[in-house]
């Protein structure tokens, strides 16, 4: 991962790429696909330019939102009473917006716990929330999340895009029930970060390929991309619960 880069930045990468696809296969459906923090990137980066389509998987809205979220369930896995967490939170927020918001210090030597290249990224992108830019993207849209998603509010995420791709007459929201953030069947392949996982899960993972992924969502996510009109209606989130 490129440390040094902002979600702008990763975007104008993106913009060209397309462009450039688009040239070179003029007679193809060139669009946007990725996960987690695609779910900053491609909605700038579908914004300024003409997309065929955008998939985005695992994507939150709101960076300081997202990370409360996942700081949250960290706690509870170590095993911290809910008033904990709360406080827990509430101190590493005012901690964190006091360093790396608006008018945050900066000050990197009240961040010791991160690498110098993890900190500068941070400050790029700390006020990340692709609000505007999801309303003003061009192109089909498909944003896909994991029910039991452990880095991202799968609810709480679709529901915001719902609301504001209300009026896009081409976007489909989808949660997957027993899935990860990357998709990926749960219980199995259920963690937050690459190094959680144990020696065992990674070969099971490795045998598994395409099984590893909850059933049926790479095939529905496929057919989508090709124009084939799947039936998402099963994989609706009720947001007025």
């Amino acid at each position: 991962m490129n440390l040094h880069q902002s979600m702008e930045a990763r975007a104008e990468e993106a913009v060209a790429a397309l462009k450039l696809m688009q040239l070179r296969y003029p007679e193809v459906q060139v669009g946007f696909l990725g996960f987690s923090q695609a779910g900053w990137v491609i909605p700038i980066a579908a914004s300024q330019s003409q997309p065929a389509f955008s998939v985005i998987i695992g994507g939150a809205v709101n960076w300081r939102e997202q990370g409360q979220y996942y700081q949250k369930l960290r706690y509870e896995q170590q095993g911290k009473t809910p008033d904990e967490i709360i406080q827990l939170l509430a101190k590493e927020q005012k901690e964190n917006d006091d360093i790396f918001g608006l008018h945050g210090t900066k000050d990197r030597t009240r961040r010791n716990d991160m690498s110098e290249d993890r900190f500068n990224f941070v400050v790029k992108n700390y006020l990340s929330d692709s609000s505007s830019y999801l309303r003003k993207m061009n192109g089909r849209i498909l944003a896909v999340w994991g029910n039991n998603d452990l880095n991202v509010n799968a609810q709480l995420n679709a529901c915001r895009y719902r609301a504001i791709l209300n009026t896009h007459h081409q976007a489909d929201i989808v949660v997957f029930p027993h899935a990860s953030h990357g998709l990926l069947r749960v219980p199995e392949f259920n963690y937050q970060l690459e190094s959680d996982w144990p020696i065992y899960r990674q070969l099971q993972f490795l045998w598994a390929g395409r099984k590893a992924y909850t059933e049926g969502s790479l095939p529905l996510i496929i057919d989508w991309i090709k124009n084939k009109n799947p039936d998402f209606s099963p994989y609706n989130m009720d947001c007025n619960l």
